[in-house]
């Protein structure tokens, strides 16, 4: 393909200035060369399928906008006014792209760029995608008739990424963007135009965008962070228009839920058992990579599905010592932070864990909570307690876990520097509500903590 890093040449530098300039003087014909199929008769300009990929790299480039986060780029909207928008969702289902390798390529880069292509639909998908962030509130007429195009093709263009997933799911750097588009797409409609929703839960969404944040790969977690995070606000909005209409219209919670145990299967023939146990594993296996930012994340997300009160989902967190260890080792690494915003969203991040760790002991009973508690010992709670102790204290049911293990593990009761914070912080609450204050020992006590 012409961008960087491919093998493959799908247009030349000066075929793609060409379809800029005619997306400025003839958009009609730019809708006319995307719907062509191959193997068709050339259009009446005598244009064919070679010509689609530089004329969508051009349209990519009007449904940016001049500026990032700016407004539409002008030629944006006599594009929508001659059918761009539909003719983009009816190459979403049907675009193909035939690959030749350049000259005396050798097979193992011919092996290479074959896993590092993109699926075809994924131009159309972004230029999509680049007009859904500018929608404005209220919605334009540009914007509605992107949004009419949209709900018109949405579910077949979900059957299409779900059926034929292409290289999406790969591993290789290449496939990240492709795991975040849809995430991103869904959301920003949704919050323009929220009556969305129900199509969504009807059809592959929710399998789609939970399979694409299942297989994120990037250090950074940002192919996670895009479809979990749009997971997460379809269970707890925050736009008000979402918001409203939630209010109105309930969230579809069992749609929700099958919907990601189906997208986080290894297999569509899966038992919900193994979804399960494939979802914690997803969450064991993002948790391992999340700095502060992103653990709060996954800890929302497994938190809106533990809500959900579906006992399957529930006993499947309390055994799966991977979740449990893999939580504790986030919580290690947001206990070390000396970024102040870092340190703040840690500290949030350790107390979600904390609340949860809290609640599964509470419904985990004989040997479900004997392997909770030893896991979570041995993977190093007290050493994260040890360091966080003195804010965590002050958050109510933050350290009710400490007594379950007192209870239930006497030999592995908390080391004295929690058990003398939790007692003076007891002490001043005490204090406090007595109106008893200045005691002369709790300063002493306080500084013996640090000792």
């Amino acid at each position: 393909m012409s961008q960087e890093g491919y093998c493959f040449v799908t247009h030349t530098p000066q075929q793609a200035k060409k379809w800029q300039d005619i997306c400025a003087k003839d958009p009609k014909r730019v809708v006319r060369v995307i719907r062509h199929t191959l193997g068709a008769p050339r259009t009446r300009e005598g244009d064919d399928h070679s010509d689609i990929f530089p004329a969508l790299e051009a349209i990519k480039r009007y449904s940016r906008g001049k500026v990032f986060g700016g407004p539409q780029d002008p030629l944006w909207g006599p594009l929508v006014d001659s059918g761009v928008a539909d003719a983009l969702c009816d190459s979403v289902e049907t675009l193909v792209t035939a690959y030749t390798p350049l000259p005396d390529m050798p097979k193992h880069l011919y092996e290479k760029a074959i896993n590092d292509v993109p699926a075809p639909y994924q131009e159309p998908l972004m230029i999509l995608c680049n007009a859904a962030t500018r929608f404005t509130q209220p919605p334009g007429p540009h914007d509605k008739t992107v949004i009419a195009a949209l709900k018109s093709h949405w579910s077949n263009m979900m059957d299409k990424v779900w059926t034929e997933p292409y290289n999406t799911l790969r591993p290789e750097g290449s496939h990240i963007a492709e795991r975040m588009v849809i995430g991103q797409l869904v959301i920003r409609t949704v919050i323009t135009d929220p009556t969305v929703l129900s199509i969504i839960y009807l059809d592959k969404t929710i399998p789609v965008v939970a399979r694409h944040w299942a297989h994120a790969t990037a250090e950074d977690c940002v192919d996670a962070r895009v479809p979990g995070g749009t997971l997460h606000l379809l269970f707890k909005p925050l736009h008000p228009a979402h918001v409203k209409y939630v209010q109105q219209n309930p969230i579809s919670t069992l749609a929700m839920l099958n919907g990601i145990l189906l997208g986080v299967g290894s297999s569509p023939t899966s038992t919900k058992a193994e979804q399960v146990s494939d979802l914690m594993n997803v969450f064991s296996k993002h948790l391992d990579m999340s700095m502060p930012r992103d653990a709060n994340l996954e800890l929302d997300l497994l938190s809106d599905l533990l809500e959900l009160d579906d006992e399957d989902v529930m006993y499947g967190a309390i055994k799966s010592e991977n979740l449990w260890r893999s939580e504790v080792g986030a919580m290690k690494r947001c206990s070390v932070q000396n970024d102040p915003d870092q340190k703040v969203m840690g500290l949030d991040a350790i107390a979600k864990a904390m609340s949860m760790l809290t609640l599964s002991a509470n419904i985990a009973s004989g040997k479900d909570r004997e392997q909770l508690i030893r896991v979570s010992l041995e993977a190093g709670l007290f050493d994260v307690l040890d360091l966080v102790v003195s804010d965590l204290v002050a958050m109510e049911g933050r350290m009710d876990v400490c007594s379950k293990f007192k209870r239930h593990h006497p030999f592995q009761s908390p080391r004295p520097i929690i058990v003398l914070t939790l007692h003076i912080w007891s002490f001043e609450s005490r204090a406090s509500r007595t109106s008893i204050h200045g005691h002369p020992n709790v300063d002493d006590d306080r500084k013996r903590i640090h000792q």
